[in-house]
């Protein structure tokens, strides 16, 4: 193979010779069409680099990719809103210079089918055998926690008023609601004009006997992301009477901020997972290049 510094030499000679010429360190022939000089790296023995883009399907394959091929370089972008990650291996070099960005390696945090119920009902009146089989199908996330485990900063009610999901199942199969309208009458001492007002009351109780007061809040303790950890989420419990009928709805209480837990936590297991070990096997203060470098950063949609 000849080498030619100079194109334009490169060129003359390739419509004479028809060569193969090494341009850059890449092979080059002339093409007949318009005498137009293609580079054909498919012709090295190996490519100059990696083009590839790969999904991963679980966090701890995005960690062994990532770890397998990450130099001082490599970068990890998280978007917090998708809870996605993208890992380009061959980020630039700061600050002044640039790679290609062609390999890179993407997750996105799967969330569990549970999560993914309780979102899409949020909201939604249910008639009250609906209600009763949403229950016991998703009761295994309905949680009554320990003293010890509450967190009020978080969690801003009584722990001991919240059910476990036994009483919530009786409540939506036992729920009796009755509407009381009271009449308040005043009287303007400057005009003598009457006022009357009508009120009405709801109650609503639950149990053999009625002894089961309805509680204004119930607890998931529930997955977000297959293989995640698991969070206690609060839900706003509702009811309404519909004539001789009753409607039943909840309210998942700020789910947007459990999401942003959720993301973070895989954030701080992406930046902890992949210390130096010593000849002992004890994790050093020095770190593999990439995502313990600090080169992780969080971005929105």
């Amino acid at each position: 193979m000849e080498t030619l510094t100079d194109v334009q030499s490169a060129i003359n000679a390739g419509m004479t010779m028809g060569k193969v010429f090494e341009i850059n360190e890449y092979p080059a022939v002339m093409v007949p069409e318009g005498a137009q000089l293609k580079v054909l790296p498919e012709l090295m023995p190996r490519p100059e680099r990696i083009k590839k883009s790969v999904q991963l399907r679980t966090i701890e394959d995005f960690i062994r990719y990532h770890n397998r091929y990450a130099n001082k370089d490599s970068t990890v972008f998280a978007n917090i809103d998708t809870g996605s990650f993208k890992s380009v291996i061959d980020y630039h070099e700061a600050p002044c210079f640039a790679d290609n960005c062609d390999h890179t390696a993407n997750y996105t945090c799967p969330e569990t089918n549970e999560w993914a119920s309780w979102k899409r009902h949020s909201g939604d009146w249910m008639k009250q055998n609906e209600f009763a089989e949403f229950l016991q199908d998703n009761h295994l996330q309905i949680y009554k926690p320990k003293e010890e485990e509450f967190k009020p900063e978080e969690l801003d009610v009584v722990v001991d008023k919240l059910p476990d999901s036994t009483t919530m199942i009786e409540i939506a199969n036992t729920l009796q609601v009755t509407s009381e309208s009271k009449v308040t009458q005043g009287q303007n001492l400057h005009n003598g004009a009457m006022r009357i007002s009508y009120t009405d009351e709801v109650d609503g109780r639950a149990g053999p006997n009625n002894e089961i007061e309805i509680p204004t809040y119930f607890l998931l303790g529930i997955q977000l992301f297959k293989g995640g950890n698991h969070y206690m989420i609060l839900c706003r419990l509702k009811y309404r009477k519909e004539g001789p009928s009753v409607r039943l709805r909840y309210e998942l209480v700020r789910p947007h901020k459990a999401h942003e837990r959720a993301v973070l936590d895989v954030i701080k297991r992406l930046r902890g997972e992949t210390p130096v070990k010593d000849a002992d096997g004890k994790p050093t203060e020095e770190t593999l290049p990439g995502i313990e470098q600090g080169h992780i950063y969080e971005i929105v949609s």
